[in-house]
């Protein structure tokens, strides 16, 4: 059984008017944080409905499925819309995640984030559905552009409602130890908290109490957007392998569990669920039972050898091939560097007479118009299922992707320096 030895939370406006997040718990058990999107459209209720929503559908059912809870949320999100007109357009991410006997069951929508740490490594962090992941992995822009990146508020997946419905992607955690601590957190603190900088402080610290506090101080200095979190602390990590997150109903006993889970809390501030249940035993004798199953053991067994089972496959879904954008190599920056001889001096004068520079030039708009129908059209292959229009996609990626791959501009690396000319060039153009 996994219990969880401590808890605890921050929620703060940062430098907003409202407080758009919405976080809520069932200690030991429970964790959700949500980031309202929609400013006046009411993005605080998205994530007050999405919250609650989760926080009670899994304390009515602990082996509730993430998706199926999401649709019934996405509908509660529609109803309140159809009472509320004003507030269509709003939506929120989410981060859940939910102790079980098995490991801890994660779910997410957007670009809220949970993270996972180990002695202050990061052992599992959360895929964000947002417009600079997609852009990211697609290789349109760098690892170093992404940061503070001006399109670094679209997110491509939020909780809306029923007109526009979405999934969010699942987890179960196994590799789980004693002491690993669990992070959610809202966009908010990752605006002063990159992936380093987290690892640096949950190495420093394990307490969640006195992470938050660091957390929160820094955040208050440097972040502009609501800010919440929530930190855990794994006190015990026995996970029961043989069991699945959904129990099968034996075919002996009928397990009857108790309509709800005590939360349980001793001196040490140690949680966990007692499961209790009745036990009934069902009226034949064990040797009727036995005179029915072996036979039906021994032609299973038989049978299922006779089988030549294929090999498991793990599909990948549909996936376009990374575009990765011709670059002119990194920039050394190291204050040591060589000096230039004469004949360099000359070329060095040439190249800023014909007005290169040592900075890129700007993108022309049609470029960026290029990759924006790229990430437009990889977000759609993402959810779509029809065959016929998933073809299409991919020739309009390829499509993309082909006349981004014309536009370069040149440099010239003199010394430890890069030059670059002044505008982006295009070859072949149609």
């Amino acid at each position: 059984m996994i219990k969880i030895s401590s808890q605890e939370y921050i929620s703060e406006l940062g430098k907003r008017n409202n407080n758009e997040d919405n976080f809520g718990l069932n200690k030991g058990l429970t964790y959700v944080v949500c980031d309202g999107v929609g400013g006046t459209e009411k993005g605080e209720i998205a994530s007050e409905i999405t919250v609650r929503s989760f926080v009670e559908a899994f304390k009515d059912n602990i082996n509730a499925d993430a998706n199926d809870v999401l649709k019934n949320t996405e509908d509660k999100l529609s109803a309140y819309i159809n009472e509320h007109p004003e507030a269509l357009g709003m939506a929120t991410t989410l981060t859940f995640s939910q102790i079980r006997s098995n490991g801890i069951y994660l779910a997410w929508v957007g670009d809220s984030r949970i993270y996972q740490f180990r002695n202050g490594a990061i052992i599992f962090k959360t895929t964000d559905h947002s417009w600079v992941n997609d852009a990211l992995k697609a290789g349109i822009i760098s690892a170093n552009e992404a940061i503070n990146h001006p399109k670094s508020n679209i997110i491509t997946r939020a909780v809306q409602g029923n007109n526009k419905p979405t999934t969010a992607d699942t987890r179960l955690l196994t590799d789980i130890e004693k002491g690993d601590l669990i992070l959610h957190c809202s966009d908010g603190v990752l605006e002063s908290w990159d992936d380093d900088s987290l690892k640096d402080l949950f190495s420093s610290e394990n307490e969640p109490k006195v992470i938050l506090e660091i957390i929160k101080k820094e955040c208050n200095i440097n972040s502009k957007d609501n800010f919440t979190a929530i930190v855990y602390k794994i006190e015990d990590a026995s996970i029961i392998k043989s069991q699945s997150s959904i129990q099968p109903r034996d075919t002996f006993i009928d397990a009857i569990p108790l309509d709800k889970n005590e939360f349980i809390a001793d001196k040490s501030n140690s949680a966990s669920v007692n499961g209790v249940m009745k036990v009934k035993i069902l009226g034949l004798p064990l040797f009727a039972w036995l005179c029915f199953f072996i036979p039906v053991i021994i032609y299973l067994f038989i049978f299922n050898n006779r089988i030549v089972k294929p090999k498991k496959t793990i599909s990948t879904g549909q996936q376009a091939t990374p575009y990765t954008k011709p670059a002119p190599g990194k920039i050394n920056s190291s204050t040591n560097e060589p000096k230039i001889n004469e004949e360099q001096n000359i070329k060095l004068d040439s190249l800023r007479d014909k007005g290169w520079e040592k900075t890129p030039p700007s993108k022309p708009n049609q470029l960026k118009d290029l990759e924006k129908g790229l990430i437009n059209n990889l977000a759609k292959l993402n959810i779509e299922t029809d065959t016929a229009k998933i073809r299409k996609i991919k020739e309009k990626i390829n499509n993309f992707k082909n006349q981004i791959t014309e536009w370069h501009y040149d440099s010239l690396k003199i010394g430890n320096e890069y030059y670059y000319d002044k505008a982006w060039i295009r070859n072949n153009p149609h």
